[in-house]
């Protein structure tokens, strides 16, 4: 089982059909409670999670066409159906195995929101060791009814693309990522993916490919945890970005 509650705000952007990006300030506080329990002696687990949050977002300019007013002032209360599997070696800095989650996710007013939509995500990570060499591979697909308040649409995740810069009713997103292990505590890693939001403003065809990629350094920080930590440097179709990662990348 696990549980919490916070507060967050975020200066983001909205992106609208054409591309052009609106800075806006989303703040939310809420909480979260889930509880999973393992199938039997399989490496199945089934569970469910509920999630509350209330959020506000203000746009520097007045007014944003293709935002609804509603979804400027919304309460979520959602539940959701969860199953996974995972056969991995390690929870942290995985070097072989399989994790896969598949989530459906129910919002209402019965549920504390203001809202209702619906939303299902699916993902998957393998790892295969070769030699020095893990070679990891990533899918996720995620889709949500047209009800979904525009911050919470699914989006293309990958690193060197900002948050939700590719967005619409549904996203798929595949990624590939070799680690070569050096030393024994001294790893180098290339990484390649790509993603498209599509499904309201266009169909599959004419949605834009995003392709991301870029190299990382890891250094095993905790050897009897099997935790890697290091930076990450990305190139995007617009951008560029660095990150300092603590475990494995995909979560």
């Amino acid at each position: 089982m696990l549980g919490g509650i916070g507060k967050v705000g975020l200066d983001l952007d909205y992106y609208d059909r054409k591309g052009r990006p609106a800075a806006y300030r989303l703040e939310g506080q809420g909480g979260l409670a889930q509880a999973l329990a393992r199938a039997g002696d399989s490496d199945f687990f089934i569970g469910a999670r509920y999630a509350f949050i209330g959020t506000t977002s203000t746009f520097e300019r007045e007014r944003v066409l293709d935002v609804p007013k509603r979804d400027l002032d919304v309460r979520i209360g959602r539940l959701s159906l969860i199953v996974d599997y995972d056969s991995r070696d390690n929870f942290f800095t995985p070097s072989k195995g399989t994790y896969a989650e598949a989530e459906f996710a129910v919002a209402n007013e019965g549920l504390g929101g203001n809202v209702d939509f619906r939303s299902f995500f699916v993902r998957a990570f393998h790892y295969i060791p070769v030699g020095d060499f893990v070679i990891g591979l990533r899918g996720d697909y995620r889709t949500s009814s047209d009800t979904t308040p525009f911050f919470a649409k699914p989006f293309v995740q990958l690193r060197g693309i900002p948050a939700l810069r590719y967005q619409d009713n549904q996203a798929a997103v595949v990624e590939t990522e070799v680690r070569w292990n050096v030393t024994r505590r001294w790893a180098v890693l290339g990484f390649v993916g790509a993603g498209k939001a599509y499904g309201g403003r266009a169909d599959w065809s004419e949605a834009e490919t995003a392709v991301a990629k870029g190299v990382g350094l890891r250094y095993l920080i905790a050897r009897q945890l099997g935790l890697y930590t290091g930076v990450d440097f990305a190139w995007g179709p617009e951008d560029r970005a660095f990150y300092i990662q603590v475990g494995g990348a995909w979560y």
